[in-house]
């Protein structure tokens, strides 16, 4: 063995030097390769267990440790740290690789690896709440002994400046890995069972941003949930300065598997929901020292949560079919966030607002949050039956649970003031096909069922800082049957809307029960729609403009059990409303078969006043409240805008119209009682206004009992200080049975046959009533005495048998006048004295009795004529007619007649006349062909009638025609010669006029002739017997003051 070695150790001193050099290199490379293969993999796998076991107290596990001496590999496998009191594994992996480019890292002074890769890790996070109800993780206990053994470490050493470290992965990989968290806290275990990571072309010094090719530093991340929901990342990594970009795809995450981590702080459950995320971003510093992320740019981004549902008490409460932010850019330098476009679709809400609140807000609101719940009532608005609703048990679950602390305590690192605000622009808002259930419990006592939908929103663009208007167009459907849509503009910063509304079918019975509680009676049928433009802000300006329409009106009187108030439809087709300025101006109000009914009661009340319900609380103040001192605190007192909110309201409607309208009317006050109807009630109502200065003009014609006619016209303004009314009624052929009330009280009869035709004007100014009425009474028969103590003590049946004519009728004007002012004013006492001075006047003027009978405003005791006739003018024929009838009316008068005459234009209208009759003889032609209006300045310039008008001035006055047109010449030689021609015709006719002779004679038959055409006109064209009718001699004494028949009324 000896001469062995000594052999050897012989042989290496005759080897030259490199050998002897080489020899030992390779030995030492041996050797290296002994320890490196062999000897610190042993050692490795037996101290780093116990050494890491050691730093973290936990038990750890290797199952072997690798290294290849010759290609630099290291493989680790079955590698474990097991969790604190038992055998779990807390983080594990299958296997470890990395391949270690030594030359390479030598030469480059840094860290060169070519494959690093991680095969099946495995961590297992957990949280539970300790005996203290403190959090605790798996992993707690592994920091807190880290930071106990270091903390001695890190008071020592000095802060240095650290330099990044070079290195460079050609290929890192993550294969299979799982993440798992267990948390006891909220019973919720997420695993992800499948992540993969890969980077590639790693250089942590090469800039990626000069990677022009994208080659460096990329990597791909991709994580799947056990729901089949996964995370992709991928991009470009730079780690000095820290910059990283790239693509996120987050797709169909399952919402509902992570709301448990909150489920507790919330009463509301989410059951179902998937979220969707991808975008490009770009992450950096401000530079390469460690600061704090400044620079944040996402572009292209868009967030999907699709098939969204809420539950409470497995009741759906909210649920939406997609919910979309679609390219979403976020620039963090420039603070700005631009939003293509808000979209969602398909959702349902159902909620409850009481006075104590939204239940839903109360749901989506931490439990901690109090509300004071109120016991409610759920009814549908289509039905008054009440059910119990849900809406307080919400808010008693909310608040019965226990309280979990949300706050969070935020640090600024600036004051506001200094914070430049971010810039948020949505370019487009969408919200389609949306339903909500509303259960409205504010305005009533119990809830009422709303359903809205489809709901319909969009807008155009907004922005963070509202520096533009927001147009916007919104639709929804109400319970099925009406439609609501507006568009318009809403000015965030001006608090302005600016909106174009159309609200069409809304069905009246909804609002049933909002109005039960105050007026006994029952909306059961009525739609309302409504159509114009909104214009409101925040300075208490509030305009609508538009038109309105309620059809199909019907309510029933709860307390009559019969209809109250119906029509078919009522139109504003224009109207306007001013808040600000407390004013309504609507154009027309079109009623089409409207009806009504008002009953007076026994005692004197109306069924109107019997449906109001009394809901003024009873409230007991005790004398100590009542005598102690008030004091009004400043804000307490009105402000001058208060006032103004107070100010009456004007109102003006140019016109109401009435069409196929009815009223019924019943008064249970007279013995007997007395019911009555108007129907077919037609006409309208214009300048109606709250203007004392204006007043409202009346003109409405209807039917009584559907056969008798009744018409009201006039003005009228009540809200004058001293009202003012001048209104004209009309009845025709009125049934007097049905009056029988009012006779038997107030004219001391009953009646049992007869028809009132009735015109009754009154007039009140200044307090003064005057009332003009004509009374017609057909067939009147009068029954037995009613005994009324406030019957009239006038001559009743008398009367009657003094006014009522042959034909059963009785026609009379009654003038009533009084003062409303006065304290024994009654419209009793005026009528009754009116009746009193008519009957007086009938007894001792029957000539201007029948002058009021025939209605006449004019004399008719006299016929007037045009001068030199006895022709009758239509408008004297009319007269006449008016007369013919009141004698056909009154067979016990004669009339007689005498003639007059105007000397002083009855006489030169005689002499044209006779002129007229010679110049037709002279002539040769009949009077009748004449020129109608034959005068001296429209005398013809050539023909018969001129020569005719030459000859006879030459017989009559024996003078040459020819002499006076040369007079005419001298006088005027500048006259034309049609001007002088007639001129000269002027002459000669005057002159011949003037020379007729017109005797009394002629004054007298004239006279006579004209008294005569009277009887005449009266007898074949008035049907008036003749023997009634007498002509006086008109010849002898003729009047001579006027061109008129005279009339005298004369007893047979």
């Amino acid at each position: 063995m000896t001469s062995f070695f000594t052999q050897v150790r012989t042989r290496y001193k005759r080897r030259p030097a490199y050998q002897k050099w080489l020899f030992w290199l390779v030995s030492l490379y041996l050797l290296f390769c002994a320890i490196l293969g062999g000897l610190i993999p042993a050692i490795a796998k037996q101290q780093l267990p116990q050494q890491l076991g050691d730093i973290l107290g936990r038990q750890v596990i290797v199952q072997d440790i690798r290294i290849n001496p010759f290609t630099t590999e290291l493989t680790v496998t079955g590698f474990a740290i097991n969790e604190q009191n038992d055998d779990a594994q807390f983080v594990s992996f299958d296997r470890l690789y990395a391949n270690l480019q030594v030359w390479q890292s030598l030469r480059l002074m840094g860290l060169v690896l070519e494959d690093v890769v991680l095969e099946q890790p495995k961590i297992r996070v957990a949280r539970r709440q300790d005996n203290q109800q403190q959090d605790v993780f798996n992993f707690s206990d592994i920091i807190e002994r880290i930071a106990s053994d270091s903390s001695e470490q890190q008071a020592e050493q000095q802060p240095q400046t650290a330099e990044m470290l070079s290195m460079r992965m050609v290929n890192i990989q993550l294969i299979r890995g799982t993440f798992t968290l267990d948390d006891q806290v909220t019973d919720t275990l997420i695993s992800y069972p499948n992540i993969q990571f890969k980077l590639s072309q790693f250089d942590s010094i090469l800039a990626a941003i000069d990677d022009k090719q994208n080659l460096v530093n990329q990597f791909n991340i991709a994580i799947e949930d056990q729901y089949q929901g996964g995370l992709n990342l991928q991009g470009q990594l730079q780690l000095s300065p820290l910059m990283l970009q790239g693509d996120i795809n987050l797709a169909n995450i399952d919402l509902s598997r992570y709301w448990s981590f909150i489920d507790k702080l919330f009463a509301i459950n989410l059951a179902q929901g998937q979220l969707s995320v991808n975008g490009h971003y770009n992450i950096a510093l401000q530079n390469a020292a460690l600061a704090p992320i400044s620079d944040i740019n996402i572009s292209r981004a868009r967030i999907i949560i699709e098939n969204f549902k809420a539950v409470h008490q497995q009741d759906e409460k909210i649920s939406i079919g997609v919910l979309a932010i679609n390219n979403i850019n976020v620039d963090t330098p420039k603070q700005q966030v631009t939003i293509d476009e808000f979209y969602t679709e398909k959702g349902k809400i159902i909620l409850n607002v009481t006075p104590a609140g939204a239940d839903l807000a109360a749901l989506l609101l931490p439990k901690n949050t109090e509300l004071a719940p109120k016991n409610t009532e759920l009814v549908s608005s289509d039905d008054n039956t009440a059910a119990p609703t849900s809406a307080p048990n919400t808010l008693e679950n909310v608040n019965s649970v226990d309280n979990v602390n949300t706050a969070a305590q935020t640090q600024l690192t600036q004051p506001a003031s200094q914070q430049q605000p971010w810039l948020v622009t949505l370019n487009k808002f969408k919200l389609d096909q949306y339903q909500v259930t509303l259960g409205e419990g504010i305005a009533s006592d119990n809830i009422i069922i709303w359903q809205l939908g489809p709901i319909n929103v969009s807008t155009g663009k907004v922005v963070s800082d509202f520096s533009s208007p927001i147009d916007y167009q919104f639709s929804t459907g109400i319970n099925e049957q009406s439609q609501l849509s507006s568009n318009g503009q809403i000015d965030v910063l001006a608090q302005s809307i600016n909106a174009d509304i159309d609200f069409n079918n809304m069905l009246l019975t909804r609002l049933q029960p909002y109005i039960a509680p105050y007026i006994n009676v029952t909306v059961k049928d009525g739609v309302f729609s409504t159509k114009g433009t909104l214009i409101a802000d925040a300075n208490d300006s509030l305009i609508y403009q538009g038109q309105a329409q309620i059809a199909q009106l019907d309510i029933k009187d709860n307390v009559l059990k019969q209809p109250l108030l119906n029509w078919e439809t009522m139109d504003i087709n224009q109207l306007s409303y001013d808040r600000k300025q407390a004013k309504i101006d609507i154009d027309e109000i079109n009623f089409d078969s409207l009806f009504s009914r008002l009953i007076i009661s026994a005692d004197r009340s109306t069924n109107i006043s019997q449906l109001i319900h009394d809901n003024t609380p009873a409230t007991d103040t005790p004398e100590a409240e009542v005598s102690e001192p008030q004091t009004v605190s400043a804000a307490t007192q009105k402000s001058p805008e208060a006032n103004v909110d107070s100010a009456e309201m004007q109102i003006n409607i140019n016109r109401i119209s009435f069409k196929d309208s009815s009223a019924f009317f019943a008064d249970n006050s007279l013995t007997p009682n007395f019911a009555s109807g108007i129907e077919l009630l037609n006409g309208d109502i214009t300048n109606l206004s709250s203007n004392p200065q204006t007043t409202a003009s009346v003109d409405l014609a209807g039917k009584i009992d559907k056969y008798a006619p009744v018409t009201l016209k006039g003005d009228v303004n009540p809200l004058l200080e001293q009202p003012y009314l001048d209104l004209n009624l009309n009845f025709k052929k009125v049934e007097l049975t049905s009056v029988n009330p009012y006779s038997g009280t107030y004219a001391g009869y009953y009646i049992d046959k007869g028809q009132l035709s009735l015109d009754l004007n009154y007039q009140l100014k200044n307090s003064a009533l005057v009332g003009n009425n004509h009374l017609v009474i057909d067939q009147l028969k009068l029954g037995k005495r009613s005994n009324s103590e406030e019957a009239t003590s006038l001559p009743v049946s008398l009367a009657v048998a003094l006014l009522q004519d042959r034909h059963g009728v009785i026609d009379l004007g009654v003038d009533v006048e009084g003062d409303i002012d006065s304290p024994s004013f009654s419209f009793g006492s005026i009528i009754v004295n009116a009746l009193g001075n008519v009957i007086t006047k009938v007894v001792t003027s029957p000539f201007s009795f029948i002058a009021g009978l025939v209605g006449s405003e004019e004399a008719i005791d006299k016929v007037s004529f045009d001068h030199g006739v006895s022709t009758i003018e239509h408008q004297q024929q009319l007269t006449l007619d008016k007369l013919a009838s009141a004698l056909i009316e009154r067979p016990l008068l004669n009339l007689n007649i005498k003639g007059s005459v105007d000397i002083a234009n009855d006489q030169p209208a005689l002499a044209e006349r006779k002129l007229h009759k010679k110049l037709a003889k002279t002539a040769a032609i009949k009077p009748r062909t004449l020129p109608k209006h034959l005068s001296a300045s429209q005398f013809p310039a050539s023909g018969a009638l001129t020569d005719a008008l030459y000859v006879l001035f030459e017989q009559e006055l024996g003078q040459l025609p020819n002499d006076i047109k040369q007079t005419i010449v001298t006088e005027a030689p500048e006259l034309s010669p049609e001007e002088l021609t007639t001129r000269w015709h002027i002459s000669l006719y005057n002159m011949l006029k003037n020379n007729q002779q017109v005797s009394a004679d002629d004054l007298g038959l004239l006279a006579q002739a004209r008294a005569r055409a009277v009887k005449a006109y009266l007898v074949e064209q008035g049907q008036i017997d003749a023997g009634k009718i007498f002509v006086l001699e008109s010849r002898i004494n003729t009047n001579q003051n006027a061109a008129m028949a005279m009339l005298e009324l004369q007893a047979k």
